[in-house]
This record gives structure tokens, sequence and C-alpha cells, in this order.
């Protein structure tokens, strides 16, 4: 596989003091962010979709066929729902700011996705990575 299709991130999250637990004593040591893996395929671009309920956009995935990595950063316009086909059904999840997705499990995986911006205009920067078989 290509280093080309290697996606990774590199975050932390901080914050006050969490509560005392035997889990962990700082968010960063809660939930770790940081991850390097290499998909088959990655696709990304900017998009400005203006779509409704009844006539989604529907985001093409140009040759991958299981979604593992999804990401949505919301440049411009106020919101957007995301319509996610999982191997556990349709989920929609409501995004103003930034969504991602990790899929490690076989059946969580992303196979279709339709965004949905209540006929306003929105511009959208977006990422896809995965299997292509």
């Amino acid at each position: 596989m290509s280093q080309a299709n290697r996606i990774e991130l590199q975050g932390v999250l901080t914050g006050g003091p969490a509560g005392a637990s035997y889990f962990s004593s700082t968010l960063q040591e809660l939930l770790p962010l940081n991850f390097c893996d290499v998909y088959a395929s990655e696709k990304h671009g900017i998009i400005t979709v203006n779509s409704t309920d009844l006539a989604p956009f529907v985001l093409p995935f140009e040759g991958i066929t299981k979604g593992r990595v999804i990401a949505f950063k919301i440049l411009a316009g106020l919101s957007m729902k995301i319509a996610m086909t999982t191997g556990l059904g349709v989920n929609n999840v409501p995004c103003s700011d930034l969504f991602f997705l990790r899929a490690r499990n076989p059946g969580d995986e992303v196979t279709a996705i339709s965004l949905i911006t209540a006929a306003q205009p929105v511009d959208i920067a977006y990422l896809i990575a995965g299997d292509t078989s």
C-alpha cells in the first residue's frame, strides 16, 4: 500500500483536572487521540452543499467500498446533518463544526454518506479513507 494513503491524527485533549477515578486523572490520558494507519484509498476535498431531507447530497466514495476514517469540518455556514450507512443501519448525526469517525471493527465501516443542510449553503472540508474491496 502506498504511504500516500497514510492518515495520521495527532491531537491532545486538555482541560481542568478530571474527577478522581481509577481510569485516569487527565483528559489526555483518558482519551488519547493519536493514531496512524494506511488505507487502500483516500479522498478529500472542499465542497459547497445546499440540500434538504427530500433531496440530500450523496457524497461520492469513488471506489472506496468501506469508509474507515470519516472527517468533516464546516468552513462556512451554520450546520448540517450527516446520514451514514453502516452495517448497523442508517445513523443521523448533527454537525455544526467538526465531525470525526474512525471505524476499526468489521461491520462498523461506513458504506454511504448523505449530507443535509436544511436548504442553506454550507462549505465543507471532508476526508474519507478506507478499503476498496
